[in-house]
């Protein structure tokens, strides 16, 4: 139903929002928001398992899972594999700032989403390491 490393977002949303800081009662109501939003998916998802009986197939599927994380290590090739993420996700940016050195109005991200950006980013990396591999999926949303 959630995937830790998609509780990310939301701890990037509010470590940005706390880091704004700006007006406390309005970063209350977008995080209050941020919770509803996301807890319609939850609920809708939790109502299909329950309703659809299959809750007694869930520990093993847990112990599956687990069965399968333990047996997949991160392995000597996640530099690599974070490197390609580094290059997967940076060609983007590198393609917008070389384009755009060249105009004369230059932008630049408000602190809040580079805090967001950075926040999320570091959970996902925990979060593979933690889970001991990584696929690009992690990263990418």
């Amino acid at each position: 139903m959630v995937k830790p490393s998609g509780i990310g977002i939301g701890i990037a949303f509010a470590v940005a929002l706390l880091v704004r800081r700006r007006n406390i009662l309005r970063c209350a109501a977008l995080l209050g928001s941020f919770a509803v939003g996301a807890a319609i998916p939850i609920g809708a998802t939790l109502l299909y398992v329950v309703r659809s009986g299959i809750t007694s197939y869930l520990p093993n599927v847990l112990r599956q899972i687990e069965r399968y994380a333990n047996g997949t290590p991160l392995g000597s090739t996640w530099p690599l594999q974070l490197g390609i993420v580094f290059v997967f996700l940076g060609f983007p940016l590198g393609i917008r700032a070389f384009l755009s050195r060249k105009t004369p109005r230059q932008t630049t991200a408000h602190p809040s989403v580079v805090c967001f950006v950075i926040v999320w980013f570091a959970i996902d990396l925990i979060g593979v390491m933690l889970q001991r591999r990584m696929y690009l999926y992690h990263f990418s949303r």
